[in-house]
């Protein structure tokens, strides 16, 4: 689980700024995203604010090593934050990291900008927005997808919900040291673009592992490798990274 926050971030709407103060990011609840995504802040030079509940994650150790601040709690994370960045496993844990009784939404003292990364259900994603707007903060969805690799490598691809353009430019300045944020409409639409990204993959594993074992069925001579596919119009990104189907 990852949780980001940037003190004195200024947004397009020019309302975080705080000039006598370097930006300051906030990361909580590591996972195996987060490491890639702190160091990659860090290397933009954003000050960076650690914490997870796991004390001996070794991302944590890593971020400090290269100049974060690593906070106690999630309440020490709120409270330098100006700007947060989640990513949980599902679907509940967002909604109670955000509204739950000591969640983010009640820790917060100050209008916020607020960015879940998280790959959740759209409806529960536009219910947490709703929930953050109605107590005076601003907040985008952008689950990602890419992996840990483009985590590492700062190629994350960022799929943006936002309800203003002012919140698009905030969050796309944000993120951009991480990846690459893309505009997919409103609040919410940027998890059903994700679902959807994730659905087309599952078919597509789907139609590569059937499609090699019937190949698999027939003759040596006439089974086809990945090399051969690679030929036709079946090449693409997936097949490209499936080791397990040549031969």
């Amino acid at each position: 689980m990852l949780r980001l926050a940037q003190r004195g971030f200024r947004s397009a709407g020019g309302v975080f700024r705080r000039p006598e103060a370097s930006p300051r990011s906030g990361l909580s609840d590591w996972g195996n995203m987060g490491s890639g995504m702190a160091a990659n802040l860090l290397k933009a030079q954003r000050s960076l604010v650690v914490f997870d509940r796991m004390k001996d994650s070794p991302g944590i150790a890593e971020a400090a090593s290269k100049g974060a601040r690593v906070a106690g709690d999630v309440e020490e994370l709120c409270s330098c934050a100006d700007v947060i960045i989640s990513m949980v496993p599902g679907t509940r844990d967002v909604v109670d990291l955000y509204t739950a009784s000591g969640g983010i939404l009640s820790l917060l003292k100050k209008p916020s900008f607020l960015i879940d990364c998280s790959t959740i259900d759209p409806i529960a994603a536009q219910h947490v927005i709703k929930k953050a707007q109605e107590e005076g903060h601003r907040m985008v969805d952008a689950p990602v997808s890419g992996g840990v690799p483009a985590a590492k490598a700062g190629t994350l691809t960022f799929m943006v919900g936002a309800d203003s353009s002012d919140d698009l430019k905030a969050a796309t300045e944000i993120l951009s040291p991480m990846g690459n944020p893309k505009y997919c409409g409103s609040a919410g639409l940027g998890q059903a673009v994700k679902v959807s990204n994730n659905l087309i993959l599952a078919a597509s594993m789907l139609g590569v592992a059937e499609g090699f074992r019937l190949a698999k069925c027939g003759p040596e001579s006439l089974r086809p490798n990945r090399e051969r596919l690679h030929w036709s119009l079946l090449e693409f990104g997936y097949l490209q990274s499936c080791a397990w189907c040549d031969g």
